[in-house]
């Protein structure tokens, strides 16, 4: 398990900003008197010395003042930090940032360059030495340093938007902005749709023709729910590059989200002409027709992106409902274990497996597939409402009646 020094300062002092921060010009003995009592608790009575343990307390003070934007504090704490241990890389690095923004550029340099030299493996001293270089005009160096933090992190997002800056001054727009497109990804994919939208407009505003940040930027408002306002980008994209097929892949499922199941199968039949290999396109169109009812159609579908992607979960659940709508129980059994077996164990799945064993007169079954989806959803109105049923069927009066109550607080439809 790493070792957390912030978490056992925490533990035992609170608030370490309000603990004096002792000017590097005061010795060792003074400021080490006040953190000789912390050493003990983090060391315990292992009778091991740790040098660094006790230098913990200013370094921790330093990010603390960092964070908050008082950089002259962070530099007098990061000063102890490094007094008590100077081969403190993280210490070094924090303390060239906060030169940095304080102006110091030189001084900031010669932080870095030493964190660099403590640990060459320390992405974000490189990415801090090109924000360095970037701010002195030096934009080329700073395209380098990026670079190098990249290679060592490739999901350091920040590394990305500051060589993005650097291309941009460098007056390489569309290396600009694949690397504002990247930052946004990386946001993208952590959930953190609004900070993704903000680098993609970074992107389209560098480069207004760049397709692929309109595809992305849709994709984040259709996390958000803005289906229109992802239409909208994918427009812009198609409208760039008409051989997309992503973008219309896209666009198909907003069109599905806003129910409009007609307008989705052109788009899917678009980019299934594009990209004949597009298993997805496949699995989506299925679902665009079994919302219209069209149950051996996307059966269809859905048999193509199996055949495309045998390992495809969704393809697998999907087929399994149209089947059990089809009165084909034992199918869309198969189908379900197959997508479980494959990692689809959403409670939908386990729902609707419930429901197909349910329909075969496996009650106990059901009764065991409705628990799992509750476990996994305890506000899942619909696996209570059915389990409910179930329960009838076994004669467990009392937990059918709970369970039909429990459904009726969750869905008035259900009551």
């Amino acid at each position: 398990m790493a070792d957390d020094r912030g978490f056992a300062i925490r533990q035992i002092l609170g608030d370490w900003r309000k603990i004096p921060v002792f000017p590097a010009s005061i010795g060792l003995v003074a400021a080490g008197a006040i953190i000789a009592v912390l050493a003990v608790f983090i060391v315990g009575d292992s009778g091991t010395a740790s040098f660094h343990a006790a230098g913990g307390l200013p370094y921790f003070q330093g990010v603390a003042y960092f964070n908050d934007g008082e950089y002259e504090q962070a530099v007098v704490a990061f000063d102890n930090a490094v007094r008590f241990n100077s081969n403190d890389s993280e210490a070094h690095r924090y303390r060239g940032s906060a030169y940095s923004k304080l102006g110091q550029h030189q001084l900031a340099l010669d932080d870095v360059d030493k964190a660099i030299e403590l640990d060459p493996t320390l992405a974000m001293a490189y990415d801090d030495r090109g924000a360095v270089y970037q701010s002195l005009g030096q934009h080329q160096r700073a395209v380098e340093e990026h670079s190098k933090a990249i290679e060592l992190d490739p999901n350091l997002l920040f590394a990305y938007a500051n060589r993005a800056a650097a291309f941009r001054d460098l007056g390489q727009p569309r290396k600009a902005a694949e690397d504002y497109e990247k930052a946004g990804a990386l946001f993208h994919e952590s959930g953190q749709y609004e900070n993704a939208i903000e680098e993609y407009d970074k992107a389209i505003a560098v480069d207004p023709n760049y397709s692929d940040a309109y595809i992305n930027r849709g994709a984040a408002y259709e996390n958000l729910t803005e289906h229109r306002r992802a239409i909208v980008d994918y427009d812009r994209a198609i409208e760039l590059d008409p051989s997309s097929a992503l973008a219309y892949e896209y666009r198909g499922g907003a069109y599905h989200s806003l129910e409009q199941d007609q307008r989705a199968i052109e788009d899917y039949d678009q980019a299934i002409e594009l990209d004949p290999t597009a298993a997805v396109a496949y699995d989506n169109r299925g679902s665009a027709y079994h919302s219209l009812e069209r149950y051996l159609r996307a059966i269809e579908d859905y048999n193509q992106a199996i055949e495309l992607d045998p390992d495809f979960a969704g393809a697998y659940a999907n087929r399994g409902a149209s089947r059990g709508i089809r009165g084909e129980h034992l199918k869309a059994i198969l189908d379900y274990d197959r997508a479980i077996d494959l990692g689809a164990t959403s409670p939908r799945t386990y729902n609707n497996r419930g429901a197909a064993r349910h329909n075969l007169g496996r009650y106990q079954q059901a009764v065991d597939d409705y628990s799992r989806a509750i476990q996994l959803d305890e506000d899942y109105a619909s696996a209570y409402s059915n389990r409910s049923v179930a329960y009838t069927e076994l004669d467990r009066l009392s937990d059918a009646e709970a369970d039909k109550a429990r459904a009726c607080s969750l869905d008035a439809q259900l009551c």
